[in-house]
């Protein structure tokens, strides 16, 4: 599957605002001679945000795509300006969704279409358990 170049520089930017003055890096290859051992704990926690974050994006330019042409093997790169309503080639676009609700709405089409590709039954993200 080709990826669009924009789309990965989007990529690129959530990594480093996740990550801008988290810390240093050493070259220390021994794990307890680290001397940011304090830190580990934040910069695993910003680690996995992150991953789980982009993660949520290549799924849903995946499901995007398969909306959209399932035979195909990827989004054309004008489809990346509009994944659920989101310009996932803009970064300042992708921050704003975040705020005005559109990053919800596509976390729920990917959390629904992830649950009907691996044929769970369907209930809405968020509800409460019986």
């Amino acid at each position: 599957m080709f990826v669009n170049s924009q789309f990965m520089n989007t990529v690129a930017q959530v990594y480093s605002k996740l990550f801008i003055n988290a810390g240093q890096s050493c070259n220390v290859k021994k794990f307890t001679n680290c001397p940011f051992m304090e830190q580990r704990r934040d910069l695993l926690n910003r680690g996995s945000l992150a991953s789980i974050f982009v993660t949520m994006l290549h799924k849903a330019t995946f499901y995007a795509m398969l909306d959209r042409h399932p035979l195909d093997s990827g989004l054309i790169p004008e489809e990346y300006a509009n994944v659920y309503g989101i310009d996932l080639t803009d970064y300042g676009d992708l921050e704003m969704s975040l705020k005005d609700g559109r990053f919800q709405k596509l976390y729920e089409v990917v959390v629904k279409r992830a649950m009907q590709l691996a044929g769970l039954p369907s209930k809405q993200p968020f509800e409460p358990a019986p």
